[in-house]
């Protein structure tokens, strides 16, 4: 926390890539960002709130596409079928650890995880989730873990 908080900017983007940066470091998952504005993604093609995952998709040429699962119900996965790319939505199963407080309050931030649990306990708490697929056809839910 202390060496996210010494950054010295008054840019919310530098502060945001600076502790992500750290946090990737510290957990050893690759991190390597990509700023929309240097995708030179067409934003003409944006006319619903489920353009933009399409269009940035499209621009880093990616085959799929992951959301939190609150996206399910304005997300057309026709849509993305026809443009070639999977849509997949991402549920975490957040474990209750000792917070050093009553009541747990889950889904705080990941430097909350960090102050409380080992290196080994956060991977497992990463490792802990479900990635969904919407059928094309009426929109059912489909487990693909």
């Amino acid at each position: 926390m202390e060496e996210i908080l010494s950054l010295q900017t008054d840019s919310l983007m530098e502060m945001n890539i600076h502790s992500l940066s750290l946090v990737c470091q510290y957990l050893g998952i690759p991190f390597n960002p990509l700023f929309f504005s240097d995708l030179n993604a067409d934003i003409k093609e944006i006319h619903a709130s489920d353009d933009w995952g399409l269009v940035t998709a499209k621009a880093v040429k990616a085959d799929e596409y992951w959301n939190p699962p609150g996206g399910k119900n304005f997300y057309d996965p026709a849509k993305y079928k026809r443009q070639q790319i999977r849509l997949r939505f991402l549920t975490v199963h957040l474990k209750e650890y000792n917070q050093q407080r009553v009541p747990f309050v889950p889904g705080l931030s990941i430097l909350d995880v960090m102050m409380f649990n080992n290196l080994a306990e956060i991977h497992h708490m990463l490792d802990n989730y479900k990635l969904e697929s919407l059928s094309y056809e009426g929109r059912k839910q489909q487990t693909l873990s």
